[in-house]
């Protein structure tokens, strides 16, 4: 057989197991989703893949390496995307904090299953806690993100829009009070605040900006 035979074969083959996991993950997160990471069973991913447990097999080792990909890919896509907002013109350093606020709003809203995989699915699994790859890899990319924010209010500092102050503080009192409201929001516990969640998170920015702003 010649060998552009050879390769044409490959990479169809290739292609085709590409296919194959793509769906077994495709399935996987929208039964953790659903049914939770605990309640999720391999062979509850595979009838919904259209796949044989043995299949599953061939690509992940059980379904925590599956849940790993899948946060991966979550981490990946939630860069990308306060990165893509951060590329856009802003007038102030207020205006690029907010604009990350709504960046991450607006994916919690656009890719809901990927934003749950990485902030509540795993919660409390005895899995994750004994899983030393997942911590290693939430606090690396957490870190980043978290760095990201830091970066943004040295140069308010620098501009002369903010006051010296502790910025990495700051940024952790900023991301938590994010994650506190998304989080609230997805257990329906903003119900009684008659306001809308992005007026909330907005709300919250500027609470928390006025604190370190100069004028």
């Amino acid at each position: 057989m010649p060998e552009e035979d050879r390769r044409f074969i490959r990479a169809t083959n290739a292609e085709a197991r590409e296919i194959k996991r793509r769906a077994l993950m495709k399935a996987a997160l929208a039964s953790f989703v659903e049914r939770g990471y605990d309640r999720t069973t391999v062979s509850a991913v595979t009838k919904a893949a259209g796949e044989s447990v043995g299949t599953f097999y061939l690509y992940f080792e059980n379904k925590l390496q599956v849940y790993r990909s899948l946060y991966r890919e979550a981490l990946e896509m939630l860069r990308r995307h306060l990165e893509e907002a951060m590329r856009k013109p802003h007038p102030t350093v207020t205006g690029e904090v907010r604009a990350l606020a709504l960046s991450y709003l607006e994916f919690s809203r656009e890719k809901r299953d990927y934003y749950l995989i990485l902030s509540s699915q795993h919660l409390g699994q005895q899995d994750f806690i004994n899983d030393g790859f997942l911590k290693d890899r939430l606090d690396t990319e957490a870190l980043a993100l978290l760095k990201m924010i830091d970066r943004i209010l040295r140069r308010g500092i620098d501009g002369g829009e903010f006051r010296r102050h502790d910025t990495w503080k700051t940024t952790m009192i900023f991301w938590g009070m994010m994650d506190g409201l998304l989080l609230l929001n997805e257990r329906s516990n903003l119900a009684l605040s008659n306001s809308g969640l992005e007026d909330l998170v907005l709300y919250s920015v500027d609470l928390c900006l006025r604190g370190i702003s100069i004028s």
